[in-house]
């Protein structure tokens, strides 16, 4: 797989509606996005777009590592590859339930899409 094919764009498409779902979707449909997602990790291992995209359904594999480590090594850092893994698969999910429930029930705010 080249570097930046065209699983790495539908890659990032994904993950920056994910990273933005707290100002794009309903706070009561980010559950079920979770869900989906948990699911997927139960059922295949892995995020089945970084299975197509890497060809690996081993969990060590994660494009968040992948490119965070690829940009870091610019500027001489490396990144810690089971901490990426706990910080996207456990924390990031409760940081963005925790955003929406901020913006949509506390502050009124109206998701762009759903």
């Amino acid at each position: 797989n080249k570097p930046f094919g065209p699983f790495f764009w539908a890659h990032l498409v994904v993950l920056l509606l994910i990273y933005f779902s707290p100002f794009l979707f309903s706070l009561w449909l980010l559950p079920f996005f979770a869900a989906s997602f948990y699911i997927q990790l139960l059922l295949l291992g892995n995020c089945w777009l970084t299975i197509l995209e890497f060809g690996s359904s081993d969990k060590k594999v994660n494009c968040h590592h992948y490119y965070l480590n690829k940009f870091g090594s610019f500027f001489g850092i490396k990144i810690d590859a089971a901490k990426t893994i706990i910080f996207i698969d456990y924390c990031l999910p409760g940081l963005l339930f925790i955003t929406a429930i901020l913006l949509q029930a506390v502050w009124k705010y109206q998701p762009l899409l759903f």
